[in-house]
């Protein structure tokens, strides 16, 4: 499953407490490993529950050329495909995981990287030359991510417990929020049971820069006007749920299937 939290400090030093705190909080979504980094007004912390390669996936994983930096909750479903096409770009890897791709994505195609990534996904990515953060969450929202922000600093982290650990943090509950969850039986994105606290919208990234965040949507679903054959439509579909059931099933631990219909 794994966790990440992190925070993006814009006047001060990162408290290292803060982020151990927060860590923590994210146990059982991680209990296989952790790990941790910190840059003056950067943290980060992650929980690893390990699925691909499990000795040497550690995170956060840093780029050697620019030292960005990368931490991820979730899966790339399709990395081996996207290995193959950075290594012939000339990139070289450092882990077997299926994350690393991320970072040298990012190094071709900036913010628009998230459009290449096929998987369930939440990540932070320090970019250590422009001094900003950029937050990315997949398309349908199964990985969750959450974030704190006012004129001094940014937090964020898979859960909202994990934030509330922040010594920085005092939230109100938002009374809206209530009314929301006993009418639809949850809370709809981007607001959360807390004030000061937001969930990334599924199909959005973020972007952190002196202060100023900007939200932006990604992908959304088009429906378009063609006209198919029925066993075209049998057949495409047939190919569409047998790549995306290979590229689930790829794992270095046993794969549990759940089967309901």
């Amino acid at each position: 499953m794994c966790g990440i939290c992190g925070e993006f400090n814009f006047t001060s030093k990162i408290k290292k407490s803060d982020i151990y705190k927060m860590n923590s909080a994210l146990y059982e979504r991680g209990p296989d490993d952790e790990g941790y980094y910190f840059n003056n007004t950067i943290g980060f912390g992650m929980k690893r529950l390990s699925i691909i390669d499990i000795k040497n996936g550690k995170q956060p994983i840093i780029n050697n050329k620019n030292k960005n930096v990368l931490i991820c909750n979730g899966e790339i479903y399709n990395y081996i495909e996207l290995r193959n096409f950075l290594k012939n770009k000339g990139f070289k890897f450092k882990t077997n995981s299926d994350v690393e791709v991320i970072l040298y994505l990012y190094d071709i195609y900036g913010h628009e990287c998230i459009k290449y990534l096929k998987g369930m996904f939440a990540f932070a990515l320090w970019d250590n030359t422009k001094k900003e953060l950029f937050i990315g969450r997949d398309r349908f929202g199964m990985k969750p991510l959450f974030f704190y922000k006012d004129n001094k600093k940014f937090i964020f982290s898979s859960t909202l417990k994990s934030i509330k650990k922040n010594s920085k943090i005092s939230t109100d509950i938002n009374k809206n929020s209530i009314y929301d969850y006993f009418l639809y039986g949850y809370i709809p994105s981007p607001r959360t049971i807390w004030k000061k606290i937001f969930s990334l919208p599924e199909a959005h990234y973020a972007v952190i820069k002196k202060s100023k965040i900007s939200i932006k949507n990604y992908w959304k679903i088009k429906p378009k006007n063609y006209k198919y054959s029925k066993n075209q439509i049998i057949n495409d579909i047939d190919d569409k749920i047998n790549r995306a059931i290979q590229q689930h099933l790829r794992s270095d631990v046993q794969v549990g299937l759940f089967y309901s219909g």
